[in-house]
C-alpha cells in the first residue's frame, strides 16, 4: 500500500514537472520580442489579435511574412526599414510628406528614425531630428530666388516616383525628400551656372565636424558617429580627390562647404546632383575595393563593379546568420541577394563568388583583397534597376558550418568580361541590399537585440 501511494506520488510530481517544463519552454518560433511581451503583459490587450508567428521575426532589419503555402519568406536588410510603434509591433518607414507640425515648416516626413521638417522656402532651412540630437542645413546665399516649395510626385535620378518638395529658378531645381534615415537632395541645374562654386555650410548639435576625406561629411560626438552627409568620390592617380558627379567637399576646421567644379565635368544639361543627409548607422557588413588608385580606398553609399579605367571593382559582403539566429540548413527552400544598380547606363554581367579569406569592411583596400573562389551565382536583372543573385547551396552551406567562418569570409560581386556598373550599399538607406530566405519552418531561435547591437 506504501508502495502504490509512492508510485502514485511519484507520478503526480512527473506530471506537474512535465507539465510545468511544458508551460514555460520556448517555443521553437518565440523570440525575445515575445518573451519580452509575454513578460510585461504587453502582447496581446484587449480586442487586440494575437501577432502571427512570423511577426515575431520583425525587427528594424528584418521583415517577414507567411504564405499562404504555410512557408515563410523573410527579407533581411542591410539597412534599417521598419521603426517599433507605440503598440510594440513593427511598421516600415513611410517616406511620404503631411502638413508640418513644427511652425514655420511647411511639411515633413511621416514616420522615419529622422523626422524632416522642410521649409516653404529655401530662405530657411531644413530641420532634422532624432530623438535629442538635431541638425540644421541653413540655405542662404546661393539658394535664393527659388519658388515656394511645391509638395509633388517626383521622379528622382534614379527612376523612381517619390514625394518630393520641389523649389523651382530659371536656371535650376532642387527637390527634397525623406529618406528612412534623414533627407535626400537633387539639383537638377538646367543650364549653365554664372559660377562654379555652390557653398553650403551645414551644422550640427554635435560637438565635432570630421572631413573623411574620401566619400563623407561626418559629424561625431566624441568617437561616436552621429550624423553622416555621403557623396560617392572618384579620384584620379594624381591630384585632387572629386566627387562621382561632380561635388566636392573641402572644409577649414569646423567650417564646410561644399564645391561643385562644374567647369570639368563637361556634362550635358539638364545635369543632376545628389547627396544625402542622415542619421548614421555604424553598420560595416560590406566593403569596396575598386580602384589600384591608392586615394579610391572605398565609396560611400555605392560600389563600382566590374572594368572601368580606375581599376577592377569588386564589392565585398558577408552573412551573419548565426550571430542572431538559429536556423537548420535543410528549412531553407530558397534564398537570394537583392541589390539595386544606381547608374543604369548599359548592360554589364556580374557574378557573385565566395570570397577564400577573411577581410575587414574598414580597412579592404585595393591591395589586400582576399583571393576568390567558386562561383555562388550570376546576377540576375529583376526589373527598375534591381539584380538578384540566387544563393540557396551557398546559404545551406554556411548554415552548416558550426564555425560562422564561410559566411564571416562572405562573397563578393564582380564583373564578367567588360564595363563596370555603381550599386548602392549596404548605407545606401533608399535601396538598402537584402537577402531574401524562403522557409520551410520559422528559426529555433532569433536574437533581435544582437541584430539591432551592430551586425
Amino acid at each position: 500500500m506504501a508502495s502504490g501511494m509512492k508510485r502514485a506520488a511519484a507520478f503526480l510530481a512527473a506530471l506537474c514537472l512535465l507539465l510545468l517544463c511544458g508551460g514555460c519552454r520556448k517555443k521553437p518560433q518565440e523570440t525575445s520580442r515575445q518573451a519580452e511581451a509575454s513578460q510585461d503583459g504587453s502582447g496581446t490587450g484587449l480586442g487586440t489579435a494575437a501577432p502571427s508567428a512570423a511577426e515575431w521575426l520583425n525587427s528594424p532589419y528584418t521583415v517577414c511574412r507567411e504564405e499562404d503555402d504555410g512557408t515563410y519568406t523573410l527579407r533581411i536588410y542591410a539597412s534599417p526599414v521598419q521603426y517599433q510603434a507605440e503598440d510594440g509591433g513593427y511598421r516600415l518607414f513611410d517616406n511620404s510628406l503631411k502638413e508640418a507640425e513644427k511652425d514655420p515648416f511647411a511639411y515633413q516626413n511621416q514616420a522615419g528614425k529622422a523626422t524632416v521638417y522642410f521649409p516653404k522656402t529655401l530662405g530657411f532651412k531644413v530641420w532634422l531630428e532624432c530623438g535629442q540630437e538635431r541638425v540644421i542645413l541653413p540655405f542662404g546665399g546661393f539658394f535664393r530666388g527659388f519658388s515656394d516649395g511645391e509638395r509633388q510626385e517626383y521622379t528622382n535620378a534614379y527612376g523612381d516616383t517619390v514625394e518630393a518638395v520641389v523649389y523651382g529658378r530659371e536656371d535650376m531645381d532642387v527637390a527634397l525628400y525623406p529618406t528612412p534615415l534623414g533627407i535626400q537632395m537633387e539639383f537638377t541645374l538646367k543650364e549653365p551656372l554664372l559660377t562654379s562654386e555652390i557653398s553650403w555650410p551645414p551644422t550640427c548639435d554635435s560637438q565635432f565636424c570630421e572631413d573623411k576625406e574620401n566619400g563623407y561629411l561626418s559629424f561625431q560626438t566624441g568617437n561616436i558617429m552621429e550624423w553622416i552627409l555621403q557623396q560617392p568620390l572618384l579620384a584620379p592617380k594624381e591630384g585632387q580627390l572629386q566627387f562621382y558627379g561632380g561635388l566636392r567637399a573641402y572644409g577649414e576646421k569646423s567650417d564646410y562647404f561644399f564645391l561643385i567644379p562644374l567647369e570639368e565635368t563637361g556634362a550635358a544639361y539638364p545635369y543632376r546632383l545628389c547627396l544625402a543627409f542622415e542619421k548614421y548607422a555604424d553598420k560595416l557588413p560590406d566593403s569596396t575595393a575598386y580602384s589600384e588608385w591608392e586615394a579610391n580606398s572605398y565609396l560611400s553609399r555605392a560600389a563600382l563593379v566590374g572594368r572601368s579605367e580606375r581599376g577592377e571593382g569588386r564589392h565585398y559582403t558577408r552573412l551573419r546568420l548565426h550571430d542572431f539566429m538559429t536556423l537548420s540548413p535543410g528549412s531553407v527552400l530558397e534564398a537570394s541577394y537583392h541589390f539595386r544598380r544606381l547608374d543604369g547606363a548599359g548592360e554589364v554581367s556580374i557574378e557573385a563568388r565566395e570570397a577564400e579569406d577573411g577581410w575587414a569592411a574598414s580597412q579592404l583596400l585595393w591591395d589586400s583583397q582576399p583571393a576568390l573562389g567558386d562561383a555562388v551565382g550570376a546576377a540576375e536583372p529583376e526589373g527598375n534597376g534591381w539584380y538578384a543573385v540566387e544563393m540557396r547551396s551557398f546559404v545551406q552551406e554556411c548554415l552548416a558550418d558550426p564555425t560562422g567562418e564561410k559566411e564571416s569570409r562572405g562573397f563578393a560581386l564582380c564583373g564578367q568580361g567588360e564595363g563596370s556598373a555603381l550599386i548602392a550599399t549596404s548605407d545606401n538607406t533608399l535601396y538598402p541590399p537584402y537577402l531574401e530566405l524562403r522557409l520551410e519552418g520559422l528559426p529555433a531561435s532569433f536574437d533581435r537585440q544582437r541584430l539591432e547591437a551592430g551586425l
